[in-house]
C-alpha cells in the first residue's frame, strides 16, 4: 500500500492519536533529551532549575520555610517546637477562696484579734467600761494575744467559747518589761527570757565569757570555705541531667545568636552521650535519652549549618535506640525522622556542604534508614528525601568514594523490590 494512502486511512490516524502512542512518542523524546528524574510525590524536588547554571535541583521553599510534620512525638503537639512552646504557657492560676470559706474548709490557722474583727465585722466585740478602757492602756508594749481559728470540722466546746474580755492588771510601777510573760510560757515553745528583779528581760552584762564572744566574733578563714566548698558534692557538667538543663536554655534564639560556639561545644557533649548510650544499650540508664531527644529535636530549626550537621547526627543515632523512643507511636518516630530528612535535604542542594556530610557522618545513618524494615522508616516520603540527599551529595568524590564502599547502589536496587514498595 502507496505511503499516502497509509496516511489517510483513518484506522491508522486513530492510531496515531490514541494515548499508547503518544505515551510511545513521549519516551523517545525524553530518550533524546535526557532530564532530570521526578516523583509523582513532588516533580519540583528533582526539577532542574529555569534560571542559572546551578546543577543542584531546584525547590519551591527554602529552609527558612521548612514546614515540619506535625505530629504528636511523645504525646507533643508540634515534634519540632513544642518544647519551647510548653515552657512559654502559665499554669493554671488557682482561684483564692473568701476568708469565710478558707475558715471553713482550711486548716487552722492563727490569727490575731484585730485581724479577725476586720474580717468579721458583723461579730461585735462586748463593750467595755470606761474604767476597762484607762486600766488597758496603761501599758504602752503590751503584746496582742494571738488565737487558734479551728476548723468547722470539729465542733467549738461549749467551754472554750469567747466570752467577755477579762481587764489585764496593771502594770507595776518599776516595770519596764514585758508583764505577761508567764501567761506565755505554754504558748510557742520558744525559750523564756531571763527575768531580773523587776520582771524585765536581762541583756548579758560583763560577766559574759570574752572568749566566747571572741570565738563567735571570728570569721572562718579563706582556707576553711574553700575546704568545705571542695568538701560538697558538685554536678558533673558532662552528665546528662547538665546538658539538659543547657539544651533548655538555648531554646531562646537570642542566645544561639550570641552564642553559636557554645551550642557546638554542647552538640559534641551530646555526641558523647549518645555513644555512651549505644556502647552500654540495656546496661546503660536510658531514662533520660527520651528527654535528651526531645530537647534535641527541639533545636532542628536552628539556623548556623555546623550546629543543625551535629544536631542531625545525634537524633539520628538516638531515634535508632528503644529506649529513647520507649512508649512513642511509630508515627511519631517516622514524623521525627522526617523533619530531620527535610533539614538535610534542603542543606544538600548547596554543593558546599557536601563535603560537610562526609565529615559530621551523616551518610551512614541515612543509608540504615533506608536498609531499615522498621515500620517507622517505611515511608515513601521519608525514603524519597533520602535518596535525594543521596543523590546531591553525590557530586562529591568523597562521597562517591564512600557509597560505593558502603554499597549504597545495591540498598538503593533494594527498594526497587516489590514486598518494599508502598
Amino acid at each position: 500500500m502507496p505511503l499516502g494512502d497509509l496516511e489517510s486511512d483513518p484506522i491508522v490516524r486513530a492510531l496515531e492519536r490514541s494515548t499508547i502512542a503518544q505515551t510511545l512518542k513521549a519516551a523517545r523524546a525524553s530518550l533524546a533529551e535526557p532530564s532530570r528524574p521526578f516523583t509523582p510525590l513532588d516533580r519540583s524536588l528533582f526539577q532542574r532549575g529555569n534560571e542559572g547554571g546551578d546543577a543542584r535541583p531546584s525547590s519551591s521553599y527554602g529552609v527558612e520555610q521548612l514546614s515540619f510534620v506535625r505530629d504528636t512525638y511523645g504525646g507533643r503537639p508540634d515534634s519540632a517546637r513544642s518544647s519551647r512552646s510548653s515552657r512559654g504557657t502559665r499554669p493554671e492560676t488557682i482561684q483564692e477562696d473568701d476568708d469565710e470559706g478558707s475558715h471553713r474548709h482550711g486548716a487552722d490557722i492563727l490569727i490575731l484579734d484585730g485581724e479577725e474583727a476586720r474580717r468579721k465585722p458583723s461579730r461585735r466585740r462586748p463593750s467595755r467600761s470606761p474604767q476597762d478602757s484607762e486600766e488597758l492602756s496603761s501599758g504602752s508594749e503590751e503584746l496582742t494575744p494571738v488565737t487558734v481559728a479551728a476548723s468547722s470540722a470539729a465542733p467549738v466546746p461549749p467551754n472554750s467559747r469567747p466570752g467577755p474580755l477579762i481587764p489585764r492588771p496593771p502594770r507595776p510601777p518599776g516595770g519596764a518589761g514585758y508583764p505577761l510573760t508567764a501567761s506565755l510560757r505554754g504558748l510557742g515553745g520558744y525559750p523564756d527570757p531571763a527575768v531580773g528583779p523587776d520582771m524585765s528581760p536581762q541583756r548579758p552584762g560583763s560577766g559574759a565569757s570574752p572568749r566566747r564572744r571572741q570565738k563567735t566574733s571570728q570569721s572562718p578563714s579563706p582556707g576553711g570555705r574553700a575546704a568545705s566548698s571542695d568538701a560538697l558534692p558538685q554536678e558533673d557538667p558532662n552528665s546528662c541531667e547538665a546538658v539538659i538543663a543547657q539544651l533548655q536554655s538555648f531554646s531562646s534564639k537570642d542566645k544561639r545568636k550570641r552564642s553559636p560556639e557554645l551550642l557546638v561545644d554542647l552538640c559534641e557533649r551530646i555526641w558523647d552521650l549518645t555513644l555512651d548510650f549505644k556502647a552500654k544499650g540495656s546496661e546503660q540508664n536510658l531514662e533520660l535519652a527520651p528527654q535528651l531527644l526531645r530537647e534535641v529535636m527541639g533545636l532542628m530549626d536552628a539556623k548556623d549549618t555546623k550546629c543543625i550537621f551535629k544536631l542531625a547526627r545525634c537524633a539520628l543515632a538516638l531515634l535508632s535506640l528503644e529506649g529513647a523512643t520507649k512508649g512513642v507511636p511509630a508515627s511519631g518516630v517516622q514524623a521525627a525522622y522526617q523533619n530531620i530528612s527535610q533539614v538535610l535535604f534542603k542543606y544538600s542542594q548547596k554543593e558546599g556542604h557536601d563535603a560537610d556530610f562526609l565529615a559530621e557522618r551523616l551518610i551512614e545513618p541515612l543509608i540504615e534508614v533506608l536498609e531499615s524494615d522498621s515500620p517507622s522508616c517505611n515511608s515513601t516520603d521519608l525514603r524519597v528525601y533520602i535518596v535525594g540527599v543521596l543523590k546531591n551529595v553525590s557530586n562529591d568524590a568523597g562521597n562517591q568514594k564512600f557509597l560505593a564502599q558502603r554499597g549504597a547502589v545495591g540498598s538503593l536496587f533494594r527498594l526497587l523490590d516489590g514486598s518494599r514498595l508502598t
